[in-house]
């Protein structure tokens, strides 16, 4: 469509508002410019054309589009801003579009909250995450949420890669606990929600110290990548939100759904047939051990077993057949904990296993696990 065919269903919408072909015309014209098309949802962009229209005055629609066009062009993106009571940390780390730092160092002079005060929160926060995306509006808004839970859970990664196992976490997320609005327990003694049902952490996150691991700090970046080079990338930048997700779950339920979409977005299958097998025979191939075929076969048959086992717990919750109090809390707690342990296990052996095998597409994913199946 021509810019001229765009001014001209501009003005026809400012006569009649509410026309959907006319509003179609100029919202297929302005997505027909990828950076547009890159920034901005089809509704928001829908919305905008509506207030272009409500301006127009004969004569004034191609001034009008120009106008409209230019500003989606050049709108500034969207940032996003996490304050957190924990860690302490000294410096500033860079990973795209993410940054963690003290907050002193992340939120600058241009970065103004609309409700013009920070509130009682930067007083007591000492670890800071900002996302800048340069999509706007909603598109800008989900994107830069999936940014900080993407963020955060590459560090739960990076904790469990370097620490041997350590169990780190901040969240969860979007709940603010630095000013909770959530409270729950006995009349006279209610307690903030998110303290009172969050997991704590086995181990503080040093961040300094972790991200100064060069191991730990290349996974982090593999999980933070725009533009995924390789399946590897591409996996973890898929699973790590669900890593977040799960391990700042307030409930078993939430938490048991997100570490099977993780354990899915990493070891999974291109299509959702037969996705228990799937899981089971690569979990087998990754984490299996020994010097001798038997040895291998045997404890790749228990990691097999242990896959399906932990995934029935997901698969429980995601048909509708989990009852509260059907098992004992200890028994949620050690469910989750093997889950966890699990899906951190198989995304540091499924980025090395894919940097070995230099898997690029699912295909070369699929051909690993076919030649290991027919041997």
């Amino acid at each position: 469509m021509s810019e001229q065919a765009a001014a001209a269903a501009l003005m026809k919408l400012a006569g009649s508002p509410g026309d959907v072909d006319a509003r179609a015309k100029v919202v297929r014209w302005l997505l027909g410019d990828k950076l547009i098309a890159d920034r901005v949802d089809e509704a928001d962009a829908e919305h905008l054309v509506d207030e272009a229209a409500a301006r127009t005055t004969a004569g004034t629609e191609a001034a009008v589009l120009a106008e409209l066009k230019a500003g989606l062009e050049a709108s500034p993106g969207t940032t996003l801003i996490a304050l957190f009571r924990f860690p302490k940390v000294r410096q500033v780390w860079d990973f795209g579009p993410v940054r963690f730092g003290p907050p002193a160092l992340v939120i600058d002079e241009r970065v103004v909250p609309a409700t013009g005060s920070w509130g009682a929160s930067a007083s007591a926060a000492a670890f800071a995450v900002r996302v800048d995306e340069p999509a706007i509006g909603t598109r800008g808004s989900r994107r830069a949420l999936e940014w900080l839970r993407a963020g955060l859970g590459a560090l739960y990664l990076a904790g469990r890669l370097n620490g041997g196992g350590a169990d780190t976490r901040l969240g969860p997320v979007p709940a603010d606990e630095l000013a909770p609005s959530v409270f729950v327990g006995p009349v006279g003694s209610l307690g903030c929600l998110v303290e009172v049902l969050r997991v704590p952490a086995t181990v503080p996150l040093e961040l300094d110290a972790l991200l100064a691991a060069e191991e730990a700090s290349a996974l982090v970046l593999d999980c933070l990548q725009s533009e995924p080079a390789d399946l590897v990338q591409h996996r973890l930048r898929q699973a790590a939100p669900w890593i977040q997700f799960s391990f700042d779950a307030l409930s078993f339920p939430d938490a048991v759904l997100g570490l099977g979409v993780a354990l899915e977005s990493l070891v999974g299958a291109e299509n959702t047939s037969d996705v228990v097998r799937t899981i089971g025979m690569r979990a087998a191939f990754l984490l299996r051990e020994g010097d001798t075929p038997a040895e291998r076969a045997l404890t790749g048959s228990d990691w097999q077993i242990k896959a399906k086992s932990l995934y029935k717990a997901r698969s429980t919750v995601a048909h509708g057949r989990y009852e509260e109090g059907a098992l004992s809390q200890a028994k949620e707690r050690e469910i989750r904990h093997d889950f966890e342990d699990l899906v951190c296990r198989i995304a540091t052996t499924f980025r090395a296993e894919g940097r070995r095998h230099n898997w690029l597409t699912d295909k070369d994913l699929k051909n690993w696990q076919e030649q290991l199946e027919l041997a």
